[in-house]
């Protein structure tokens, strides 16, 4: 390959690199939801023993009614205080729906945090600090319009509301991602393979190498050794590695090397095969184009993973202390 397209190569791909890593790891706001468990009370509990009643402040509890067990999570690289609050966080159900309990549990330490009912179906979040990986926890009860919902179904329906300076969005999971092998695989580590494979598809592309390109003019060889070097009746052979092998009449190899050393060595210039040069240019195109893409989303993708992978971590390591 060229030296200066080869400079041209890595200087782009560590200026890439550089870039997005500086994006991964800049200071910005992030808060993840985590859906520990939801579960509909009524089948949950008469699934195993029929014929019981379960009741709610006095009231039978139907098949609308749902416990949630949430965490919430600064995952971002900054602390969130109250002068970047404009407005508090709130947690909004659909119109249909309504929050019946809604109470703080486990929390981090010295965090102060409190939760305010304002409508049946919102609640509000008030923090004074709320530090880089800090977290609390909530129970809460669901009165849903009657439909049968899912776990993932849950986690969909609530919606944050909030005025926060520099928090874009507020991610929403459910909690045994963290534990399932299965996600892992799925999300990143397949991913990852992929993008790898057509890496290292573009490298060997891109580093093809270009020596058998050459058309060798033996007559313009031949007549170099004849008039300079007093050689005459030489035969051309090609070697392993595409090496050229210059014989005399007697068989002893007079030269040997790669054909765009020796025609160096002859002042010759070289003539190149057409089609195969194009061929080149095209490997080159594709090659580049090949690492350009994939070595950005590998890094991308591998960031992000190491990222998630710290913050479930850590949210496994609070909630199981």
């Amino acid at each position: 390959m060229n030296i200066d397209l080869f400079s041209i190569l890595i200087t782009f791909i560590l200026s890439v690199v550089g870039i997005l890593i500086t994006i991964v790891i800049r200071k910005k706001h992030k808060i993840t939801f985590f859906n520990q468990k939801s579960i509909n009370l009524f089948n949950y509990i008469t699934k195993e023993i029929k014929d019981i009643e379960i009741k709610y402040k006095k009231e039978n509890v139907g098949v609308n009614i749902y416990l949630l067990k949430g965490v919430i999570l600064n995952t971002g690289n900054i602390d969130i205080d109250s002068n970047i609050v404009f407005e508090p966080l709130k947690m909004i159900l659909p119109q249909n729906y309504s929050w019946l309990e809604f109470r703080i549990g486990k929390k981090s330490d010295n965090l102060n945090i409190s939760s305010e009912k304002i409508k049946n179906n919102i609640i509000k979040i008030n923090w004074d600090l709320f530090k880089k990986n800090e977290f609390f926890s909530f129970n809460s009860l669901i009165l849903t319009d009657g439909k049968k919902e899912s776990r993932e179904e849950i986690t969909k329906i609530i919606n944050f509301s909030y005025r926060i300076t520099n928090l874009n969005e507020i991610k929403k999971r459910n909690a045994e991602s963290i534990i399932n092998k299965k996600n892992w695989y799925s999300d990143y580590i397949l991913p990852l393979i992929g993008i790898l494979f057509f890496l290292i598809i573009g490298i060997i592309t891109l580093l093809r190498p270009t020596i058998d390109s050459y058309k060798i003019n033996e007559d313009k060889i031949k007549y170099i050794l004849r008039e300079e070097e007093g050689i005459k009746n030489v035969s051309f052979y090609i070697g392993k590695n595409n090496e050229l092998i210059v014989k005399d009449k007697n068989g002893d190899v007079y030269i040997k090397g790669k054909p765009s050393d020796i025609l160096k060595d002859y002042n010759i210039e070289p003539t190149f095969n057409i089609d195969y040069k194009k061929n080149q240019i095209v490997n080159k195109v594709i090659g580049i184009s090949f690492v350009v893409l994939f070595l950005p989303l590998f890094v991308f993708v591998f960031i992000n993973m190491l990222q998630d992978r710290k913050i479930y971590y850590y949210y496994y390591k609070q909630n199981n202390d």
